[in-house]
């Protein structure tokens, strides 16, 4: 079992105030999801506290700790890569620090590029991120949250979709395994919407 109070003092210290403040926010959502679904809601509330735990880490600490937990970024280049160390980095800090399971560490290393074939936890935990109420920059996020209570298949293709648009936008190199999780939701999607 976690100690939440142990987990929210750490990340009052790790964090700034609005990463914070949307930890809380993702850790809801992903509770809420999960007992929609009726998936472990607290393995879902611990994953989305600690989702970001390694956000506020400068990007050259960040580089180095990928290194020495071994993390393999192909031949990506650091600046097409910085965006997601976090996220790398933070489930193996989690993983030493708090111990967390393998379900908790993986729905926190996908959380920003997604991965094929995911478990039902990090499907909530990368929606979660996406959808929490106090994300202002998200157009249509009404559509997203009532998707994620549809089908989370269909709300990941959705993301990932607008998120690759985004990027492409600006001209951000994407990573593989986003484009790789895109390929394999849009195959899903597409293939339940020719059965019916």
């Amino acid at each position: 079992m976690y100690n939440v109070e142990i987990i929210l003092s750490d990340l009052k210290n790790e964090l700034n105030f609005n990463r914070f403040i949307h930890s809380i926010a993702v850790s809801t959502t992903a509770k809420n999801l999960a007992k929609f679904y009726n998936i472990n809601s607290n393995e879902a509330f611990i994953a989305g506290l600690l989702h970001d735990y390694a956000k506020n880490i400068n990007e050259k600490k960040l580089y180095d700790l990928s290194k020495q937990f071994n993390i393999n970024y192909k031949n990506y280049k650091f600046d097409e890569i910085k965006n997601i160390l976090h996220a790398h980095v933070g489930a193996y800090l989690v993983k030493e620090k708090y111990n967390v399971n393998e379900k908790i560490f993986k729905a926190i290393y996908t959380h920003t590029t997604a991965e094929k074939n995911m478990t039902n936890l990090q499907k909530i935990i990368y929606i979660s991120d996406y959808i929490e109420p106090f994300r202002d920059n998200i157009k249509n996020q009404d559509y997203f949250i009532k998707l994620a209570y549809t089908n989370l298949d269909k709300c990941i293709y959705q993301i990932l979709k607008s998120t690759i648009s985004y990027l492409k936008k600006r001209k951000i190199k994407i990573y593989y395994k986003t484009i790789e999780a895109y390929e394999f939701y849009k195959k899903i999607v597409k293939g339940s919407e020719n059965e019916n």
